[in-house]
C-alpha cells in the first residue's frame, strides 16, 4: 500500500498560527521547564525535553505536573488515591512521592505541553 503526503508552504496557508499563543493561553503564569531526567519516559517526555507549565490550572489526578519539593523540582505523574496524592514515575527506578501537607512539597504548575526534537 502506498502512502501520498501532500506538503504545502507555511506562507500558503489561509490563517497564521501565533505558536505563542497556541502553546501559552495564559501568559503570564506560563513558564518553560527543561525535562532532567527520563522518569516519564513511557509517556513521551525525555530528558532535555522542553515543558510548557501553566500555574493556573488545578492538577487533578492523572495529569503530569511541576512539583517543588525539599529545594528542588520533579516532574512528575500526579496520582490521587484515598485522599492522598503521590508523584509517581513511568520508570521503576524513581521512587513514588508521597506528598504532604509541609510546606516542604507543593504542585507548582500542570505540564501543558511538551516539545522535543525528533
Amino acid at each position: 500500500m502506498t502512502q501520498h503526503l501532500a506538503f504545502f508552504p507555511a506562507q500558503e496557508e489561509q490563517h497564521t498560527l501565533n505558536l505563542l499563543r497556541y502553546l501559552m493561553p495564559h501568559p503570564e503564569s506560563t513558564f518553560f521547564f527543561r525535562a532532567q531526567s527520563n522518569a516519564l519516559q513511557a509517556s513521551g517526555i525525555v530528558k532535555e525535553d522542553l515543558l510548557v507549565v501553566d500555574r493556573t490550572l488545578t492538577p487533578h489526578s492523572g495529569q503530569v505536573v511541576v512539583a517543588y519539593l525539599r529545594d528542588e523540582f520533579v516532574v512528575r505523574r500526579l496520582i490521587i488515591r484515598h485522599n492522598k496524592g503521590y508523584l509517581e514515575a513511568d520508570d521503576p527506578r524513581y521512587r513514588t512521592i508521597q506528598l504532604t501537607d509541609a510546606e516542604d512539597s507543593l504542585i507548582w504548575g500542570v505540564v501543558t505541553w511538551v516539545l522535543h526534537r525528533p
